[in-house]
């Protein structure tokens, strides 16, 4: 993968000047979501730490598995929340996401919200550039994600939150732990006979 490329990069440039380094190649965080979870002290939070940095963070959260009967009230919910998102300039009043880092990263969250949304995804809100200056996107959420979809295998590393119904606990974990990336992993509930059946 790239960040495998440029880890190699970092530490043969490393090794020549004897410097340490500690490396961390990706992240594709995955976010349990429990059918009892709160979802009025989730929902404001989980778009604070989608969005924050327009998901260019290491642990941003970004696969949400959410347990199929409240996937309809978790993202209407989300997207009302992330239509609220001031993108701008981070000088100017009020801005709360700012752009992304560069135009091939626009390029790469512009072509993976175009597959999910191909192989039947459904975009909530967002999932377009905004405007022609700069490397802004959309805070944008998908629906009905799919373990086949580029995004859910690829660290967008960018405003795209990917959520995927699941029926059950256990499927939600299948998911969580398909995809060889361990750095953060996230999960909301209520129940504690729940939570010892995800941290077990």
């Amino acid at each position: 993968t790239g960040s495998t490329r440029v880890g190699r990069i970092v530490a043969a440039q490393a090794g020549q000047q004897l410097k340490k380094v500690t490396m961390e190649l990706g992240g594709h965080g995955p976010v349990i979501v429990a059918a009892d979870a709160d979802l009025d002290h989730l929902i404001p939070l989980a778009a604070q730490w989608k969005f924050r940095n327009a998901g260019q963070v290491c642990v941003s959260p970004t696969r949400f598995i959410v347990d199929a009967a409240i996937h309809d009230e978790f993202v209407r919910r989300l997207a009302l929340q992330a239509q609220g998102i001031k993108v701008g300039r981070g000088t100017d009043e009020g801005t709360q996401m700012g752009p992304l880092t560069t135009a091939g990263q626009l390029s790469k969250i512009e072509a993976l919200s175009a597959d999910a949304v191909q192989r039947g995804a459904t975009l909530e809100t967002g999932g377009a550039r905004i405007g022609n200056s700069g490397y802004f996107f959309e805070p944008t959420i998908l629906s009905g994600m799919t373990s086949e979809m580029l995004a859910m295998n690829e660290e967008p590393f960018g405003p795209l939150m990917l959520v995927m119904p699941v029926e059950d606990i256990d499927a939600a974990l299948r998911e969580a732990n398909r995809l060889p990336y361990g750095l953060a992993s996230y999960a909301f509930t209520n129940s504690m006979s729940t939570e010892r059946r995800i941290v077990a």
